[in-house]
């Protein structure tokens, strides 16, 4: 009976169409459909590479010039065959050999341990954007001959539809769209250069026909693989104009990308996964979606216009103004399609693009991510978009509760999920300062691997938040899959504080309220009342708090403690009952004044901060525990030495 409960669940997780597209998927792979996809074609079948519009050096050069130590340095590591997988601060080999070459890719089952990602992402070839940089700085043509070496090894290495780089349609679609643009470039010196060419040709026109027969698994992810499929179909249809699939591609691929944005921007702007980082890959898609369309001279719908203008202006409210750093709200699988004016961690780059694609005007002060803007086409879509952006933005300042200034601001989160949730996360608080990130969300890390860090990083036992009887306030129903959502709603809000409750705790008769108060620092107010009358029962209460990792001292005070710290000072008050606290750090306790209540697996995942994927680095989770009666009130005071 509980499975039969379960599934029902799961298919109500679901829109209509996501559950039928995602049985004819599953139908065609049963029965080998696309082991019989693979494509037969002449070279005169595919005609001519047609290079995308470029711009100028005049646009580039500076900005390459003033970053030309980190142009350099990128690029000779990458000469030297390695580079930085997901952005991260540690290098690795540049490999292109899959693990089974010699399995059709429909037979490639990666186990639960191993993850793909970490062959996907080499092949992805983000890094060919360093080589670039750099070329266009000093022509050197040991960078094109790099770039055309590997496109080589990737085409000798990887037999078409055979081994783990092609599991992946979007991994497909994100190979085009980097060697559209790349090869753009380099070609501007060997367009007579047959051999190169027809290499290049032949991964493009491949890749691009093993997008279609499986787009029906895309729409039912309805997340950002559909996005990315029906962009590539387009950008193959751009640079192989004269292909006899060209019309087909970027007809199919228009109609895609269109009904992806009405399904995936949600009425607030959020993207539909409910995390920042694939909020910018939408966007970045949209970048250079609207370049393709500006080849064909098509004009964005204006219901989509608008629908773009909110997720613009609703990311730019989780940004923080001084670093370009946004709230590491939701899963963070270290994509950025376009690594061009900023490093991993700043948003500003995309949101500077299209603010004034979109907007008619940009977000930011002029600065190093214009870069990005510089490599696009720059030219406001129309005033129509602009004149609207005011009242969306008086929505959005409705829907986002962020109070405070550029230089000291705080956030806290508020879903009404419309789709498939991310991570357990309702009323979880971002605070930032002088450009730095204090109160953590703490990312992925990794989604395979041994427990737990197979996605361990989604509970809300490591978001800064208040459980009940440590009970997780979503059912865990997979590794991307909850149940039973959290829903929250907005109670007040005005220029110093907000107030929002969620419902995961009716379900044992409780009400938790959270208050985020702007005073002289922060003040947050925890508050659960019965629903129905005071009981003589008592509850379990956990609060957490994930913090930079910073040296730090606990001093008990009345009906509470104190964390000191040289850039904060954090103090914890309840009257209610006596309070325990714990201090973890990297999955260690450093300060205990009890038995803790956590389990090892929540331990190990406590005291971690993933800034991008595949990497965790030490943070502070502070732990605070007691059990009380309800109505019960706990208050966290941020204070900041002068």
């Amino acid at each position: 009976m509980q499975k039969i409960v379960r599934l029902l669940k799961i298919l109500q997780s679901l829109q209509p169409f996501q559950t039928w597209n995602y049985f004819l998927y599953k139908l065609q792979l049963q029965f080998g459909m696309y082991r019989k996809a693979l494509p037969v074609f002449s070279d005169s079948e595919i005609g001519r590479f047609k290079p995308l519009n470029n711009p100028s050096s005049e646009q580039i050069l500076p900005f390459l010039l003033a970053d030309s130590i980190n142009v350099e340095e990128n690029a000779q590591k990458i000469l030297s065959g390695r580079f930085f997988p997901f952005s991260k601060d540690t290098e690795d080999f540049l490999l292109l050999k899959p693990q089974n070459p010699e399995l059709h890719w429909t037979k490639i089952h990666p186990a639960e341990k191993d993850d793909i990602k970490q062959i996907w992402e080499p092949a992805r070839f983000s890094w060919m954007y360093s080589l670039v940089r750099a070329w266009m700085v000093s022509k050197n043509p040991v960078y094109q001959d790099y770039f055309w070496k590997q496109i080589h090894v990737f085409y000798d290495q990887n037999p078409v539809y055979f081994g783990e780089n092609w599991l992946s349609a979007q991994e497909s679609a994100m190979r085009i769209i980097t060697l559209s643009f790349c090869a753009g470039f380099f070609l501007q010196l060997t367009l007579g250069d047959d051999k190169n060419l027809k290499i290049l040709k032949r991964i493009i026109y491949e890749h691009a026909c093993r997008i279609p027969p499986t787009l029906c698994y895309a729409r039912a992810q309805n997340n950002n693989h559909w996005l990315s499929d029906a962009a590539g179909l387009m950008t193959a249809a751009c640079v192989l104009s004269e292909a006899r699939q060209s019309d087909q591609w970027f007809n199919l691929g228009w109609k895609e990308f269109q009904k992806a944005l009405q399904h995936q921007i949600l009425p607030d702007g959020m993207f539909i996964q409910y995390s920042t980082n694939y909020h910018r890959l939408m966007l970045a898609l949209v970048l250079w979606v609207n370049q393709l369309l500006a080849l064909k001279k098509i004009d964005w719908p204006v219901v989509l216009k608008q629908k773009i203008i909110r997720s613009i202006l609703w990311l730019s409210n989780h940004i923080d103004f001084i670093s370009g750093c946004a709230c590491n709200i939701g899963h963070n699988d270290g994509s950025n399609l376009f690594p061009l004016g900023g490093d991993y961690q700043d948003f500003r780059p995309v949101l500077q693009a299209l603010s004034k694609l979109f907007l008619g005007k940009t977000i930011f002060s002029p600065g190093p991510y214009d870069e990005l803007r510089c490599w696009f086409v720059d030219q406001p879509l129309s005033a129509a978009s602009a004149e609207n952006s005011g009242k969306t933005q008086s929505y959005l300042n409705e829907t986002v509760l962020r109070i405070g200034n550029d230089h000291d601001w705080a956030l806290m989160q508020v879903s009404g999920f419309l789709s498939r949730p991310a991570h357990d996360d309702q009323l979880n608080i971002h605070i930032f300062r002088n450009g730095n990130y204090l109160a953590l969300d703490a990312g992925t890390y990794r989604y395979n691997s041994l427990p737990p860090w197979n996605n361990g990083l989604k509970t809300a036992f490591v978001h800064n938040s208040l459980l009940i009887n440590q009970i997780e306030p979503m059912s865990d129903a997979g590794k991307f899959l909850w149940l039973d959502w959290d829903q929250a709603r907005i109670l007040r809000k005005s220029d110093l504080s907000v107030e929002a409750e969620h419902f995961a705790y009716k379900k044992i008769g409780l009400k938790h309220t959270r208050i985020l108060e702007r005073d002289e620092g922060w003040t947050v107010t925890d508050q659960v009342l019965p629903i129905n009358s005071p009981t003589i029962i008592e509850y379990n209460f956990r609060l957490h708090w994930l913090l930079k990792d910073l040296d730090f001292k606990i001093q008990e005070g009345d009906y509470g403690w104190d964390m000191i710290t040289q850039e904060f000072i954090i103090s914890v008050r309840s009257a209610a009952s006596p309070m325990k606290i714990f201090v973890i750090r990297a999955g260690v306790i450093l300060h205990a004044s009890g038995v803790p209540l956590d389990n090892e697996s929540i331990q190990a995942i406590s005291g971690w901060f993933s800034k991008t994927y595949d990497e965790r680095i030490p943070a502070l989770s502070l732990v605070i525990t007691t059990r009380s009666k309800a109505p019960f009130t706990i208050q966290t005071k941020w204070r900041f030495p002068q």
